[in-house]
C-alpha cells in the first residue's frame, strides 16, 4: 500500500464535499480526506493538524473569502504545501491568479467521474513532488546541523565551550528557537540550567522544575529523559497536561514543542539537552533520531574533554610537585636519554632544560659516575623491580654520595609496553654529610 495522503478539501457545497471525499477515497486507499466548509474553517483545520495535511484542494467561489485569498493565507504560513484549486468557475484570469498566488495546480470541475480520477492523480503527483523536495531539504538541513555540531565538538577546548557552541548551533537551526544544557542537583533533584542560547533564552533563568519521584516535573520531558535515559518529547505544549506548570511562559515565547535528550556516556550523565521548536509536532521520528545521535556525540565529546581536563589538572599538580620538591628527580628512557628533570636536578648541575633533555649520563658525567649509574639503571630495566642504592656522583669536582631510588615505568604516554619497562623514574637524596 502506498504512503497515506491526507487531503484537506475546502468547499462551501456540502454535497460536493461528500462527493470529492467519496471518489478520492475510492480512487486509492492511500487517500484520507478531511473537509472544511470555508476558508476560515480550513485555516483553523490547518492550525490544528498541519502536521498531517499533505495537500489542500479548494474551491474558488466561496463566501467571505474566495479560494485565491485562502491560498494567499495558506502560503503565508505554509509556503510549500501542495494547493490545488478545484473550481467550477473556470477562466484564464482565475487560473493566472491562482498560479501567481502560488497554487500547485489548477483543475476545473466538470461532469462525470473522470474529473475525480484526474484530481486524485494531480493530488498524488503534487504530494510526491512535495515529499521529495521536503526530503531533500531535510537531508540538507540535517547534514548542515551535523556538520556544524561536529565542527563545534572538534574545536571546543572545554566542556563549557562544547555547551555554548552546541546551544548556539542548535538555536540557529530550523525548527528550533532555543536550546539549553542543564544539570540535575542530586540532592534537590531540581533542573539547573547551565548554558543556553536562542530566542527568549531567558526563559531558562526563571525555570523551576523538580523531577523527583512524585513531583509534577517527574512526568515532564526533563523528568522522563532523566529517569528513563531516553529522548522525551512534548509535541504540543499547549495541550500537554504534563507541562501545564510551565506552559504559559513557554507559549508566551512562541515555544510550541519540546524535546529533551539525556547526554549520557558510559552510564554517566553529563547533562540534559533541551530544544524548543517553533511549531507543534516538530519532532517526528527522523528528528528524534537526529537528536538522539547528536546527544550521544555530545556526551562522548564532553566525556573526552573532561578526561583531558582531568589529565591536564593532574599534570599540573605533578609538575608543581616535581618542580617544588627539594631533591633532584628525573625520568630516562630505555636508551638512557633524559626525558625530564626537575628544578633541583637542573640547579645541582647548573643546566637548562635544553641542555638535559635528550642527553645521556655520558654527556653529563665523568666515566666513573656513568658506569655506576648505568649499571643500576640496567638492573631496574632487566628485573622490572625498583631499587634503592647509594651512588657516587661528582658535582663540580666534589664527590657526593646520593641515595637513589629508581622505579621502572611501563607507560610514558608516547611509549608503552605492558611487559618490559620503557623508562626509569628516579629520586636522588644527598646523604654525603649524614653521620
Amino acid at each position: 500500500m502506498a504512503d497515506s495522503v491526507h487531503v484537506l478539501h475546502v468547499d462551501d457545497d456540502p454535497d460536493l464535499r461528500g462527493l470529492v471525499s467519496e471518489f478520492l477515497e475510492r480512487e486509492g486507499d492511500q487517500f484520507n480526506i478531511s473537509t472544511a466548509a470555508s476558508a476560515t474553517e480550513g485555516l483553523q483545520h490547518l492550525a490544528d493538524d498541519s502536521h498531517v495535511i499533505d495537500c489542500i484542494v479548494s474551491d474558488f467561489d466561496m463566501p467571505h473569502t474566495d479560494g485565491i485569498e485562502f491560498l494567499r493565507s495558506v502560503r503565508d504560513a505554509y509556503p510549500q504545501l501542495p494547493f490545488i484549486l478545484f473550481t467550477g468557475k473556470g477562466s484564464e484570469e482565475v487560473a493566472a491568479d491562482a498560479i501567481s498566488a502560488g497554487a500547485t495546480d489548477y483543475l476545473q470541475k466538470g461532469g462525470g467521474t473522470e474529473q475525480y480520477k484526474i484530481l486524485a492523480n494531480r493530488c498524488q503527483n503534487a504530494v510526491d513532488q512535495y515529499r521529495s523536495q521536503r526530503q531533500a531539504s531535510e537531508h540538507k538541513r540535517i547534514t548542515e546541523v551535523l556538520r556544524n555540531v561536529n565542527r563545534a565538538l572538534i574545536y571546543a577546548d572545554s566542556v563549557a565551550d562544547i555547551e555554548q557552541d552546541i546551544c548556539g548551533t542548535l538555536s540557529d537551526a530550523d525548527p528550533y528557537l532555543t536550546a539549553c544544557i542543564a544539570g540535575v542537583d542530586a540532592d534537590t533533584m531540581r533542573i539547573e540550567p547551565r548554558t543556553w542560547a536562542g530566542a527568549d533564552a531567558g526563559y531558562f533563568e526563571m525555570l523551576d522544575i523538580c523531577i523527583d519521584v512524585g513531583s509534577t516535573g517527574r512526568h515532564a520531558p526533563s523528568g522522563r529523559a532523566y529517569h528513563k535515559r531516553e529522548i522525551a518529547i512534548s509535541q504540543d505544549i499547549s495541550a500537554d497536561d504534563r507541562y501545564e506548570d510551565w506552559r504559559e511562559q513557554a507559549i508566551k515565547r512562541g515555544f510550541q514543542a519540546l524535546a529533551v535528550v539525556p547526554l549520557e556516556y558510559n552510564e554517566t550523565l553529563h547533562g540534559l539537552l533541551a530544544v524548543f521548536a517553533d511549531r507543534r509536532y516538530a519532532f517526528d521520528d527522523q528528528e528524534q533520531n537526529l537528536l538522539t545521535e547528536l546527544g550521544q556525540d555530545i556526551a562522548h565529546a564532553m566525556h573526552a574533554q573532561q578526561v583531558q581536563t582531568d589529565l591536564r589538572d593532574r599534570e599540573q599538580i605533578l609538575d608543581e610537585i616535581l618542580e617544588r620538591t627539594t631533591v633532584p628527580m628525573f625520568l630516562k628512557n630505555r636508551k638512557g636519554e633524559y626525558i625530564l628533570v626537575n628544578e633541583q636536578f637542573r640547579a645541582l648541575f647548573d643546566l637548562a632544560d635544553t641542555e638535559v633533555q635528550g642527553q645521556t649520563d655520558s654527556d653529563l658525567f665523568d666515566p666513573e659516575t656513568v658506569a655506576e649509574v648505568q649499571e643500576n639503571d640496567q638492573e631496574v630495566l632487566e628485573t622490572g623491580d625498583p631499587i634503592e642504592t647509594e651512588e657516587q656522583i661528582n658535582v663540580d669536582g666534589d664527590q657526593r654520595v646520593y641515595l637513589s631510588s629508581k622505579t621502572p615505568f611501563y607507560d610514558i604516554g608516547t611509549v608503552a609496553d605492558p611487559d618490559d619497562p620503557v623508562a626509569i623514574f628516579g629520586v636522588a637524596s644527598d646523604i654525603t654529610d649524614r653521620d
